[in-house]
């Protein structure tokens, strides 16, 4: 393979490449070495300004400088998550104050000037992309000396869709070795999803392309995710494919290594990507369930779960992951005794798309997708993209 026919793609979390020979095309994301926390953090700054943002010279300058020293590295490393009200992060968030993580706001920058506005933003997608380094790395704890998280998340949720025959959700993706000139890499690749990215759809016609097999597809992601505690599956991470009458006749789901996949946890009292829960008082919270899905689930095996899973999970994710599968055969169970809410793929409508769009059962994937915001840039619009 030439250097010209792999491109990195960058989207603001961590390394991808978009591949194009006359054999393959697609994304692929390769292993990485598995450093010491410090040095991880080190590696993901210098990715970032030297391969995503080489153009952010100040920022990369005031960052190394925080680097350096080490009491400035140890606020940096400390910096938690956006969602802890209490962490460095979120106080920075909050106060624009970048000393918070360690890091010197250059003087010559005049406080609520556009140009101190975008170091502030600047500096606000940099601990994202970091963040996520370090979750990547803190997930792959006993992984040795490579990083295979992010490969089994993917591949671990392919098994599970395959195991409940809803694998037509998902591009197939497969683990490859990869020989660019003398360079070898190794990692995932991913076809391109088919259909077009909702980041392109204003809110205003999302109206006009909703459809029952909408519904009953983002229902039935929405009860995969639960399983595999997938919590990224939100507008933008998967296409639409639009049948003839411009109504969304297909769903394909990509972006499927979101970090807390297959995490050791029952079902959460709140579900992922922005959500309602799944399960609400012992039942389904939500209007209806694909038939077919239903009946996989609740026939689905122990042992069936563990041989699909197992060169993928550690024990104690398997455990969770069974766990979480034997809440929802439950909550099925109870469900299925109102005996219209298993639906054939033909018995979704035009009238269980204003059941559930109704909010009775709070905000689900389809009333997510309903007022997802145009945010006016495609995938590769957002990203970065240039030759190695």
């Amino acid at each position: 393979m030439l250097k010209n026919e792999i491109h990195p793609v960058f989207v603001g979390s961590s390394s991808l490449y978009y591949v194009e020979t006359p054999s393959l095309k697609g994304f692929f994301r390769p292993i990485l070495p598995h450093f010491s926390y410090s040095q991880c953090v080190k590696e993901a700054v210098k990715e970032y300004y030297t391969e995503v943002h080489p153009e952010q010279e100040l920022e990369f300058e005031v960052v190394k400088q925080a680097i350096d020293d080490k009491k400035t590295f140890r606020m940096f490393m400390d910096m938690g998550s956006f969602n802890d009200p209490y962490s460095r992060s979120r106080k920075f968030y909050l106060t624009k104050d970048t000393t918070v993580v360690g890091i010197k706001t250059p003087t010559k920058l005049i406080k609520e000037t556009e140009e101190w506005k975008q170091f502030i933003r600047n500096i606000h997608a940099l601990l994202k992309y970091v963040k996520n380094a370090m979750t990547r790395h803190y997930r792959n704890r006993g992984g040795g000396y490579f990083e295979f998280s992010s490969v089994n998340r993917v591949m671990g949720t392919e098994a599970v869709a395959k195991l409940l025959g809803i694998e037509h959700l998902f591009p197939h993706t497969e683990f490859i070795e990869l020989h660019v000139e003398e360079l070898q890499m190794r990692g995932t690749l991913m076809e391109v999803a088919a259909g077009e990215t909702t980041n392109r759809i204003p809110k205003e016609k999302s109206y006009s392309v909703v459809s029952p097999v909408l519904q009953s597809e983002l229902t039935t992601l929405n009860i995969l995710d639960a399983i595999t505690f997938e919590r990224d599956h939100r507008p933008g991470n998967y296409n639409i494919i639009l049948g003839s009458d411009g109504k969304v006749c297909k769903i394909s789901v990509f972006d499927n290594d979101a970090v807390m996949t297959f995490a050791p946890f029952p079902l959460s009292t709140h579900s992922g990507s922005g959500s309602s829960c799944v399960v609400k008082n012992g039942l389904i919270n939500r209007p209806h369930m694909d038939e077919q899905l239903a009946l996989k689930i609740l026939s689905l095996k122990k042992k069936e779960l563990k041989s699909a899973l197992k060169q993928y999970l550690n024990c104690i994710q398997l455990a969770f992951c069974w766990r979480r599968v034997v809440l929802l055969k439950r909550a099925i169970q109870k469900s299925m005794k109102d005996e219209h809410f298993l639906l054939k793929q033909s018995e979704w409508s035009e009238e269980t798309l204003k059941e559930e769009l109704s909010g009775k059962w709070g905000r689900t994937y389809l009333t997510t997708f309903m007022d997802f915001e145009d945010i006016s840039r495609s995938f590769f619009e957002f990203a970065h993209v240039a030759d190695i």
